[in-house]
């Protein structure tokens, strides 16, 4: 059983000196395994020190600039809550998204950053109508959480029907919010 370990952990460095050696980090590895397997996510929402001047000058969509919009579609009400980037309440990353953005804890402190999470049977991939970059607009019955929000991560498997917001630790308590109701913009 040691040799096989040793084998273990002689190949894991032989393949972290090979990186080293051929200039890519791992970091550079994932991201290019990632735009190849899903080449249609915008990798430029991978936190950059510079972000592209399109990012940072983008108008912020609050809940006044989505007043005139419809009214929302009949479509069954959501059961909601609310997370927070920590190991607990995510994965071993929690702050990467599911699509591979990088949370911006400045942005999301300062209620800019307005991502939500939503369950897996409301995205393409398990034939919902939802991909992740679509805007929406959220009514709820705490108003706080209404508006507009963009969907960048999924829910554990388990859960169905939600949606999950994106929040910094001083925001509202929002338990298990019925009735709310998403529209895609």
């Amino acid at each position: 059983m040691k040799n096989r370990e040793q084998r273990i952990g002689k190949a894991v460095l032989m393949g972290s000196l090979a990186f080293i050696l051929i200039g890519i980090t791992y970091t550079q590895l994932l991201r290019i395994t990632y735009t190849q397997v899903f080449p249609v996510v915008d990798t430029t929402l991978v936190h950059e020190p510079n972000p592209p001047s399109y990012l940072t000058e983008a108008p912020l969509l609050t809940p006044k600039s989505v007043e005139s919009l419809p009214p929302f579609e009949k479509n069954p009400s959501l059961r909601g809550t609310k997370y927070q980037p920590v190991t607990a309440q995510c994965d071993a990353t929690p702050y990467n998204t599911a699509d591979g953005a990088w949370i911006d804890t400045t942005l999301l402190k300062t209620k800019d950053l307005r991502w939500c999470a939503l369950s897996q049977d409301m995205l393409w991939f398990k034939g919902g109508d939802y991909h992740y970059g679509d805007t929406i607009n959220v009514s709820c019955p705490m108003e706080w959480y209404s508006g507009v929000w963009i969907v960048h991560d999924c829910m554990n498997l388990r859960y169905t029907h939600r949606i999950d917001f994106l929040t910094w630790f001083d925001w509202p308590v929002l338990g298990v919010q019925e009735g709310i109701k998403i529209q895609k913009l």
